[in-house]
């Protein structure tokens, strides 16, 4: 977020969905002057953000910054579709904890650690995000590593084509 916040251009729009995006990018991020967001913030409902990053994106913002879980994501496929097909420069900032992390750590903190179907290790599964950007035809990012992100953050959030930013993060992160 502390990238997202350096290298945004200065009239992006930041559109978040449910879960890590929304605990910490509507905490977290700064706002500028012409810079603008919008969080789902009392529905927490998976699957939001995208549709509205192309609403937004379709009423005239030429920065839009789409900032999702890789568990709220696989809602959206269609949506991807549609961003083609309308060349719509969105940039999708995939935060990768390779699961659904609040939905763990409730099942963690209330059912004595145990975790069903909302990790990679408890029955849930994930394409490929290089594959998927590549079906359909977006620029690929990946981060893996918070040391690296200078350089490539600025290249990939200022490119005018649709983009998946793909953020690695840790997967037990506790939501405090």
């Amino acid at each position: 977020f502390d990238a997202l916040n350096e290298f945004a251009p200065d009239d992006a729009v930041f559109v978040g969905d449910a879960g890590s995006a929304y605990y910490v990018g509507y905490q977290a991020i700064n706002i500028r002057d012409k810079q603008r967001m919008l969080f789902s913030v009392a529905q927490g409902d998976m699957g939001w953000a995208l549709p509205a990053a192309i609403g937004v994106a379709k009423a005239g913002a030429k920065n839009v910054i789409c900032i999702v879980g890789d568990g709220s994501f696989m809602s959206n496929m269609q949506e991807m579709a549609v961003i083609k097909e309308h060349n719509l420069p969105i940039k999708i900032v995939l935060l990768n904890n390779y699961g659904y992390l609040s939905i763990k750590n409730t099942q963690s903190k209330f059912y004595e650690g145990r975790v069903y179907g909302s990790t990679t290790k408890s029955g849930l599964s994930f394409p490929s995000f290089t594959r998927l950007a590549d079906a359909f035809g977006f620029n690929y990012e990946i981060f893996t590593n918070v040391n690296h992100l200078d350089k490539e953050m600025y290249t990939a959030l200022h490119k005018q084509h649709p983009a998946i930013i793909n953020c690695v993060c840790t997967q037990n992160q506790q939501i405090l």
